[in-house]
């Protein structure tokens, strides 16, 4: 046996909608010729009551001469569906000028005016008001002529959508809209809508729609404390422009699927859309959005038809819940069916009990789709809560690309038959993050601070990239914040009361020749100075990225083609000389020159004189007048990473000669 569900919002404005529309926007469906203006509104009230609603009049008036009709005293009643109770409309008077019928029975009319109209269900629970409508160059479609099949709720929406396509008006405007419910004591839900204007209706697309201010307001009763809580929403005034609901109709209409397959074609739905002056509160909690806008917003057809599954979730509500792999088909259809060119939020912010202050410039995405996403950013983010306070001047991240539907549908399989489930086969893939300008002050602590950090990652290999990017810029922490109490205490004692630092990576990995280059690395910190190396590493094959558990194997076969690395001083060296100094009781020069002493100790497995001479030289240099040093490989054949590894744990005194290091100081 079939059960209506409770009536709900969009279930009552659905049906104040369908009694506007057969109001103004059916037309008869019996043919007729040379019909007058009066026989056509009678004919129509007689259609009216074919659908099955009740429709009650007051005087009819026809004037020839004017061509008009007005039609006193409408009463239309709604038969009760389900726990949807009957609704009856009165309207004192609809004005119709021009009216006219084609031998094929499609009504038209100049305009039509309504000055007011009033409903209510019978049970009292809902209320309708409409402050007043007109409309302009208006083309009625035929009523289509159906039964209701409970079965199929929303496979019969579709059939009044079809009708719906050859609807015309070149205006249409509502005065004001109220609707009032109260479902269930103790609460109640009224929405208010004024002047709502439609412009270009024609073959199912709108050219737009404009509203003046709205309001949402609801009451509802916490289950659990029993205590009612207050929704109010607000807008100041919307748009849609470029609407098409025949694109919407292409994609959820099973006869516009041709041999039963979806065509893949993109659509517009709408254009753009926008809301400004948008507050919404809900008990102490408020927020607000000064502006909300939507670009370009596109759908395409499923694979396969979608109205008998979407009748059957109307039906059932747990329809998905008895089949995981329907809904997981479903889902993924719905992900690659839409994008959304650009999506923005503007002035939003937000009070509630536990926040000081919460405050966003602008929270945006753009090309959003099942296929990834090429952008999210949040600007001018201040918040503040219980003495944390945290900024952020932007924050974004994108190129997200999203794994395929196969994909996806294989590891379930798997993951449902107890198969193997490849993780990286499932996993998005990530283009850049990048952040600018943040300052996080917990409560009771000092601030710590982020001029900029971003990550660039490319060349995935399944999951893993192979190109990596990175740089961070004057990321500043308190010294209080290390933990260690000798660590701590040894940055105090040579200055350093904040520890501000920097960094670069750039390392690239490339096919053709299986080289891995370090291009660069680098970690510096304001006032102390920085360490920098690079690497190429050779024969690295692509086996390593598609399966790292299996790595270790090709270890065997990685060469070592260069390295170098080194220091540049910012005073560092100075600071942890004279601390030394102070500790040991001995003057910097003196500590200097036992530093010297041991040089030749520690390069004499330098075997080549020449390289020899010129390290030993460099790191005096250094030692003495500190700038900088750098020591660099000169291989001229690479070497094996495992006889390198052998060396270090057998003779590692001899590896500056293996790598055959050298040594430059103060360049």
């Amino acid at each position: 046996m079939f059960h209506s569900p409770p009536p709900s919002k969009p279930a009552v404005l659905r049906r104040a909608g369908a009694i506007l529309l057969a109001a103004l926007a059916v037309g008869s469906s019996r043919p007729a010729a040379a019909e007058t203006a009066d026989d056509i509104v009678r004919s129509w009230l007689e259609t009216l009551r074919a659908t099955g609603l009740t429709v009650e009049t007051g005087a009819i008036t026809y004037q020839p001469g004017a061509d008009t009709v007005e039609v006193r005293d409408l009463k239309v009643t709604t038969r009760s569906i389900g726990a949807l109770p009957a609704l009856v409309q009165r309207t004192p008077s609809v004005f119709f000028a021009g009216l006219a019928k084609s031998p094929d029975g499609v009504i038209s009319a100049k305009s039509i005016v309504i000055a007011a109209s009033a409903g209510q269900s019978e049970d009292g629970r809902i209320s309708i008001a409409i402050g007043g409508l007109d409309a302009a160059d208006v083309v009625m479609p035929k009523s289509p002529d159906v039964s209701y099949d409970p079965n199929r709720p929303f496979s019969a929406q579709l059939i009044y959508l079809r009708a719906l396509l050859g609807a015309r008006a070149s205006t249409a405007r509502i005065g004001r809209f109220d609707i009032a419910m109260t479902p269930k004591e103790g609460q109640s839900v009224s929405v208010s809508y004024d002047g709502l204007t439609l412009v270009g209706l024609a073959d199912g697309k709108i050219e737009r729609v404009t509203s003046g201010a709205g309001r949402i307001t609801s009451t509802l009763r916490d289950p659990k404390a029993g205590a009612p809580v207050d929704f109010d929403i607000r807008i100041g005034s919307a748009q849609i422009s470029g609407y098409d609901f025949g694109a919407y109709l292409h994609i959820v209409d099973d006869a516009a699927y041709v041999n039963g397959r979806g065509d893949g074609v993109w659509r517009q739905l709408q254009a753009s859309a926008s809301a400004e002056g948008i507050s919404v509160s809900a008990g102490p909690a408020e927020f607000s959005i000064a502006k909300a806008e939507i670009g370009s917003f596109e759908l395409r057809q499923f694979d396969t038809p979608i109205s008998g599954i979407l009748d059957q979730i109307m039906v059932d509500p747990k329809y998905f819940e008895k089949d995981p792999a329907s809904a997981m088909k479903f889902g993924l259809g719905y992900l690659g069916a839409f994008r959304i060119k650009s999506y923005s939020l503007e002035g939003w912010n937000i009070k509630a009990q536990e926040l000081d202050r919460f405050r966003m410039g602008r929270l945006a995405f753009k090309d959003f789709s099942g296929a990834g996403l090429g952008e999210f950013s949040l600007e001018g983010l201040d918040a503040a809560g219980k003495g944390n306070i945290i900024r952020v001047g932007r924050f974004s991240f994108g190129d997200l690309v999203f794994p395929s539907r196969a994909a996806f549908e294989e590891a379930f399989l798997a993951a449902t038959t107890g198969g193997q489930v490849d993780p990286q086969s499932v996993i998005p893939t990530l283009g850049f993050i990048k952040l600018d300008n943040v300052e996080v002050s917990p409560a009771r602590k000092d601030r710590i601070a982020l001029g900029s950090y971003a990550l660039d990652l490319a060349g995935y290999v399944k999951a893993i990239p192979t190109s990596v990017r990175m740089t961070l810029k004057n990321l500043s922490v308190p010294a209080s914040y290390v933990e260690d109490r000798k660590g701590r205490e040894a940055l105090l004692a040579f200055g350093y009361d904040r520890i501000d630092l920097s960094g670069e990576i750039d390392a690239r990995w490339d096919e053709a020749s299986t080289d891995l280059t370090l291009n660069t690395a680098r970690l510096s910190m304001a006032g102390a100075g920085s360490l920098f190396a690079t690497l190429a590493l050779g024969n690295l094959p692509r086996a390593v990225f598609e399966d790292p558990k299996a790595a270790q194997q090709y270890l065997v076969g990685l060469l070592l083609k260069s390295v170098s690395f080194g220091y540049t001083d910012d005073s560092l060296a100075d600071r942890g000389l004279k601390f030394a100094a102070v500790k040991m009781k001995q003057s910097p020069d003196v500590l200097r020159n036992q530093a010297l002493a041991g040089l030749q100790f520690v390069l004499a497995e330098v075997r080549d004189p020449e390289r020899n001479r010129r390290m030993v030289d460099a790191v005096t240099a250094f030692v003495r007048n500190p700038k900088s040093l750098t020591i660099s490989s000169k291989l001229t054949a690479a070497l094996p990473i495992v006889q390198i590894i052998g060396t270090a744990q057998a003779r590692p005194q001899s590896l500056p000669d293996l790598l055959m290091l050298d040594a430059e100081a103060n360049q």
